[in-house]
Formats: C-alpha cells, structure tokens, sequence
C-alpha cells in the first residue's frame, strides 16, 4: 500500500467519529505525508499556521488515531474494522493473526502493612522459614478460608499466672503478611474447635468459657462468615464439652467427639453431628473408649479416623477408632504398642497416615504408617528427632514437612546425676540416648521426685513417603511447640504461636516456610 491509498483508508474510517475532529486529523495526515512523498527520504515534517491552531483542539482525537492507526494496521481481529480480503492491503493469507484479549484493570485496595510486620518476599529461598507478621493475641486455632487468608481464634494471655482466654479473632492475609482484627467471638472459649464448612463459614464448637475461674464447660456454638467479618450464634451442643475433635465429613457435617465433660471431668466417649443446613447437633456414635485430646483425620474413604489422646485418669491412649457416616458408629481399628498423646498426624496423598512422634510411657514415640484398609501400623522410618506436640502438614510435592516441637521425659526415664540427667528411651531404629541437663530435685511427704526439663525445637525435616527417608531442611527461627500450622494455597506454610524458651512462654511471632 502507498501513501496515498494510506491516506484515503484512513479518511474513510475515521470519518464517523466526528466530523470537525476527522476534518483536523486527516489534514495533519495529508500535511505530513506531502512533507515525505518519498518513502526513503527524511524530510522534517513543517507545520503550517492552521495546523498550529487546530493541533489543541484536536489532541485527544489525535491520541485516538495513533491507537486507531497502530490497531489498524495489525489486522483484523483487533476490534477494528478489517480491510476487505481483496484489498491490496490485506494480509497474506499465511498470516494466522492471534486474538489477544486483555482482562480489565481492577482497582483492589491494599491493606497498608504495619511498621512493625515484616511482609513475605518471592525472594525467599526453597526449604527456608522467614519471620512474617505478628499476632496481637495467642491462638489457638488456624483456619484456612477458602479466599487464602487464615481465621485465627482462641486467643488467651496469662494474668497472675492464669490463662485467660478473650473474644479477640484475627486474619492473616499471605499476601501482605499482616495479622488484622476482624469480628469478636461470642464467647471467650478454651479449648474450641475451629472447622471450615463447606459453605466456607467456620464453625466455632464447644470449650470453656472463661468468664470465671472452674466454669462449666460451654454447650454454645457460633458460625464465622467471612463475608461479612461476624461472628453469629448457631444450635447448642447436645453435650458441653471442651478439648474435644472436629472432624469435617464427607456429607457437609462436623463430628464432634470426645473431651472433657462438665466442668472438666470426666472425659466423654459420646460424640454428635452438626448439620449446617438446619444449624442444629444431633447424637452419633458413641466411641468405644473415653477420649480427650486425641486426633481426628478424614480419610479417603470418608471415614474418620480418631486416634490417641488421653482416657480415664489421665491414661494415654493406644488404640484407633474409626467412624463410618453412613452407619453412625464407630469401630476399633488397631492400635500401636505404646499409648500416644501430643502427637500430630497426616493423612498422605496414598491413603495412609503417617503418626509422627508424640510422648509415650517411654519418652518420644516412634513414626509409624497407618493403613486403614488392614487396621495395621508398620515402621516408617527414622528421623533425626523424635518430638512431641510439633507441627505436621502435608506439602503440595507429597512430602511432609515436621517442626518444631518438644521432648519432655517422664519422670521415671530419668536418672539423675551429679550434674547431667540421662534419659533413654526405645525408638523406631532403637535404644538411644540423650543427655539433657540436670533435672530439678524436689522433696515432699518423705519422697523425691526429680522433675525433668522440657526442651524445645526450632530444628525442621522432611518425610517423603516414597523413599520412606527423613531428611533435614532448613530450622525456624527459634524453638516452638504447640504451634498451629497452615498449608497455604500458594504452597507455603504458614506457623504461628505456640511456646517458646525454656520458661514455656508463648509466642506471637509466625514464620513462613517455602517449600
């Protein structure tokens, strides 16, 4: 196509706009090509008085045409007009032009960090943790939301060496890396769960409300919505209870098992369904043994399975239940040879689950693979360190990541020396021995009892269920146990709170672990 024809297409095209503004435009064209009537020459474009005069009104048109000009001559799936195929300036027909569609820009607003926080960063290096923000209270529950951000509850302070529990609820938002204040809880509640529905609303159940020393356990519930920030009261239990399992199930209900009963004792066997559709619990189960603290993880075959825990007179618990939906009832399912309780566990992307660590009537309890097909446990493998009340998830990649921590000997492991106590335990690859400091010797009703120390972990590893091999990674930024962990829908993973130091004191930093 010459300049002339140029000329003419664009004339034409442009002529429907406005008629004054095409007029002005299709001048400075026809001025500016006259300038140049060979393609090869450079002459400098010189603009007449008229030219100088229509240029301002004529400028926002202007910026038009040179979009115009510039779609135009990229063809004909641009949103423009395209030129008819028997045109000289239609494409060859070997061109195969490629829509490209563009999203609107959107405009969302942006919390603004606090001075304090420490945001996450894509510089951060794999098998790495990284401080991110602070909480403003210590929690007890994380839940992931079905938007990304985590619903932090239960929190608690200690005032003259009290654990007093409030209404406080924060989220924490991975993408800013800031902890932020949302609604109130109802109830300041210890010992609550925290389930996801499957609506996306949360389910706050059961625990002590803490408006007074030794209070009744709370037969109360509340449903978070995240839509709206508020927290609004839901059916009561049938059965207070605290300390209890949560277990979302396959048909959109909760399990609510076991716990402490009212006022803190005695410890429940019975169990109750939530329905989110009518709001109301109803009786299930019950299970075969009392239990509190103990475990709850869906299966993949819909089943729940309820492991460890503590029993009558503090007794720890070896045996597994399982609940079938479909029937309402639980059954014995196996058991491991020493009693667990403090332990975490992981369902794995075969079926299996493995039980990591927690304290038995030996010291740390072995790892171990339980398949729900057979009821069995077997040996998984050795790690590096065998803790208790750590924190377990499961990685994108299949892998789980194991941190933190503690291990605390019971009393009759240690025998105390002049200035060392030496513990020594069974574990998964056998008799080991660790050196920990001195135990504290206290007298009483003519008998002494030594009082063994608590050390905590900051140290981290890797299961991979393929190679059945434990392997380091990187270590938080300093020891925690109790903690609660996230597996975040970017892949990393979110640790938060817990206890730290040797006093026990609990925490309000989180960290960040990049896979």
């Amino acid at each position: 196509m010459n300049d002339h024809e140029a000329e003419n297409e664009l004339r034409d095209y442009y002529a429907s706009i406005t008629p004054t503004a095409s007029a002005h435009v299709a001048s400075l064209v026809s001025d500016s090509l006259r300038a140049r009537p060979d393609s090869r020459a450079r002459t400098p474009l010189t603009l007449k008085p008229r030219v100088l005069a229509s240029l301002a009104a004529a400028m926002a048109v202007v910026l038009i045409v040179g979009i115009g000009f510039g779609a135009w001559r990229s063809g004909p799936n641009d949103g423009f007009p395209a030129v008819a195929s028997g045109s000289p300036s239609a494409r060859p027909s070997s061109e195969s032009p490629t829509p490209s569609p563009t999203a609107a820009p959107t405009d969302t607003p942006t919390p603004r960090p606090s001075p304090t926080l420490k945001a996450p960063t894509k510089s951060t290096p794999s098998h790495s943790f990284s401080l991110t923000g602070s909480m403003h209270g210590h929690f007890d529950t994380a839940t992931l939301l079905a938007d990304g951000r985590v619903l932090m509850t239960g929190d608690n302070t200690v005032v003259d060496n009290q654990d007093v529990y409030t209404t406080l609820a924060e989220l924490y938002d991975p993408g800013t890396g800031v902890f932020a204040p949302t609604g109130s809880l109802l109830h300041a509640l210890e010992g609550a769960t925290a389930t996801r529905l499957q609506d996306g609303r949360v389910l706050i159940a059961g625990g002590i409300v803490t408006d007074a020393l030794d209070s009744p356990d709370a037969s109360s519930a509340e449903i978070y919505d995240p839509a709206t920030g508020k927290f609004t009261a839901t059916g009561s239990l049938v059965q207070q209870r605290n300390d209890h399992t949560a277990t979302l199930l396959g048909n959109g209900e909760v399990l609510i098992a076991g716990g402490w009963g009212v006022g803190g004792g005695p410890e429940l066997a019975t169990a109750e369904l939530y329905d989110p559709k009518s709001g109301t619990f109803k009786p299930t189960g019950p299970m075969a043994s009392t239990r509190m603290r103990a475990t709850a993880t869906l299966l993949a075959d819909g089943r729940a399975m309820v492991f460890g825990g503590l029993g009558p007179t503090y007794k720890g618990m070896s045996t597994v239940e399982l609940y079938d939906s479909r029937t309402g009832a639980f059954s014995p399912a196996g058991s491991v040879p020493a009693w667990e309780q403090g332990q975490i566990v992981t369902l794995l992307a075969d079926g299996d689950v493995l039980t990591e660590g927690g304290t038995s009537g030996g010291g740390a309890m072995a790892y171990e693979l339980y398949d729900p097909a057979t009821g069995s446990f077997r040996f998984a493998g050795s790690a590096n360190i065998d803790r208790s009340d750590g924190m377990g998830v499961l990685l994108a990649n299949g892998q789980v990541l194991i941190a933190g921590g503690a291990y605390s000997p019971h009393e009759g492991d240690v025998q105390p020396g002049p200035h060392v106590g030496t513990v020594a335990f069974a574990s998964s690859g056998g008799r080991e021995r660790y050196d920990l400091p001195a135990p504290t010797r206290a007298s009483g009703s003519g008998a002494i009892a030594y009082v063994p120390p608590v050390t905590i972990f900051a140290t981290a590893e890797l299961y991979d269920p393929t190679t059945g091999k434990f392997t380091r990674t990187g270590s938080l930024s300093h020891p925690r146990d109790g903690a609660t962990v996230t597996l975040l829908l970017d892949g990393r993973v979110l640790i938060a709170g817990g206890r730290t130091g040797t006093g026990l004191t609990t925490d309000l930093t989180a960290e960040l672990y990049q896979p």
